[in-house]
């Protein structure tokens, strides 16, 4: 954990260092003096003096010479910093922080009592950050904050990683466009079928007889693109996420004891296991449809004007209402399902810590405490599962309504133009189809991870 965190510039600015002195440890606080949240609020402490800047100002500021005693205490929900003065006795506390910070500030006062008796010892912390400096987010068991590096630098490294597997994903993009195709090509036939045959005084068994055969084959098609797509994104994500795991295990055995240490076995094995499978699921079912639904969109649209480009700008008006609702409810199913992830993690990590360490909990005669330290981790995982899959069944067909509102609207007015004359019942079931592959892949995006 750093202990010296850079000041911004105008916080730099508001003192001057004497000579020799130097900053030892740094640390934000968010808490004022009057209860607040705040920003733009350190607590420094060079080899001379401790300064107090609160909301861009310093409220405090004295010699360590002045100082007898300085020490960090917990309260409820947060922490203080107390100082005691030589020349009153008196404690006072000087800066108040959330619990996010009171390690820091623990490190810190230990330092500067340190620094009191004489020593010149440097303390370290080597807990790794709960929460990302620069943006203030928690940091999901990484060094690194995944919104401050940046979708981009994660999508690379994704991609470096994907090099070795050209021929996988040239494969897959083909499946992917030729399903597309396939399922672009049914409705045309069905439109042609229905207007030249069904609706015709000239049909005949013969063109019924070829246009079952027709569409017979455009389903076998279909099944064996979609087989091979399986296929293939199936070798693509086994692929992935067994590099992955190799790297994973590799850079565990080149990590440093006090970063092993800082983590439960269970939850080491979870990164290793599962977050690759996740990946691998990804690569599988999502990965494989991306593409797929690109291609198909993009060919709905087209084939829509060339039926009747009104209906198709009336159809494409509730697109971006149907997307924010889609986005909208993707953040809050990925908020969610992160937090029934996070305690099937502890739950695993749990199972595991038992399980390996089961002849010391026999030793100490522990197994009733940690049977049940195991059932209310199980049972918090449960509800938290339970609440998502109601939460899912009650607002995904509400979400599902609410993007079909456009298919249903397109329908009444193409029905409106049919029976003037302005439509074939052919267009409209062939124009009803497409509108369908256009809204509904948006429910599908609620499916991509954030």
């Amino acid at each position: 954990m750093e202990l010296n965190v850079k000041l911004p510039g105008e916080i730099r600015a508001l003192f001057e260092l004497a000579g020799g002195e130097e900053i030892r440890y740094c640390s934000p606080f968010d808490i004022n003096s009057s209860g607040k949240y705040c920003d733009f609020s350190y607590g420094v402490l060079t080899n001379r003096r401790l300064l107090i800047i609160e909301e861009g100002r310093i409220v405090y500021e004295m010699q360590l010479s002045g100082l007898s005693a300085m020490k960090c205490e917990s309260q409820v929900n947060n922490g203080i910093l107390v100082v005691t003065e030589k020349e009153s006795g008196l404690a006072r506390h000087v800066a108040r922080f959330s619990m996010k910070h009171i390690s820091r500030f623990a490190s810190i006062a230990k330092g500067g009592m340190l620094m009191l008796e004489g020593s010149d010892r440097i303390i370290e912390n080597r807990e790794y950050e709960k929460t990302c400096p620069k943006c203030g987010r928690a940091l999901p068991g990484t060094r690194v904050c995944p919104k401050c590096e940046g979708k981009n630098v994660t999508l690379l490294k994704f991609v470096r990683l994907c090099t070795n597997y050209k021929k996988q994903f040239v494969m897959v993009a083909l499946m992917m466009l030729f399903s597309s195709l396939v399922g672009l090509a049914g409705p045309m036939f069905q439109q042609r079928f229905i207007d030249n045959t069904l609706m015709s005084d000239h049909g005949s068994f013969q063109e019924v007889i070829r246009f079952t055969l027709i569409m017979a084959v455009i389903t076998v098609f279909s099944i064996i693109t979609r087989y091979l797509r399986s296929l293939w994104s199936a070798k693509l994500g086994a692929g992935i996420s067994m590099d992955i795991r190799g790297r994973l295990y590799q850079k565990m055995q080149v990590l440093t004891l006090s970063f092993i240490q800082d983590r439960r076995p269970g939850e080491l094995m979870n990164r290793i296991n599962n977050d690759s499978a996740n990946i691998r699921k990804f690569m599988e079912d999502a990965f494989g449809s991306i593409f797929y639904l690109i291609v198909l969109m993009t060919g709905a649209i087209i084939v829509m004007l060339t039926i009747s480009p009104g209906l198709t700008l009336l159809s494409i008006v509730f697109l971006p209402l149907a997307v924010a609702l889609s986005v909208g409810f993707r953040k809050v199913i990925h908020r969610k399902f992160h937090m029934q992830y996070s305690r099937g993690d502890d739950n695993n990590s749990a199972l595991q810590d038992v399980i390996s360490g089961i002849r010391v909990v026999k030793s100490f005669g522990k197994e009733k405490y940690e049977s049940d330290r195991f059932k209310t981790i199980s049972a918090n995982y449960a509800r938290i599962q339970k609440n998502n899959e109601v939460f899912w069944a009650s607002f995904y067909p509400m979400l599902t309504f609410i993007m079909g509102m456009g298919i249903y609207f397109v329908t009444a007015l193409g029905g409106l133009k049919t029976l003037d004359g302005g439509l074939s019942v052919g267009q409209l079931l062939q124009f009803t189809t497409y509108a369908t592959m256009l809204y509904g892949p948006l429910g599908w995006m609620t499916h991509l991870p954030g």
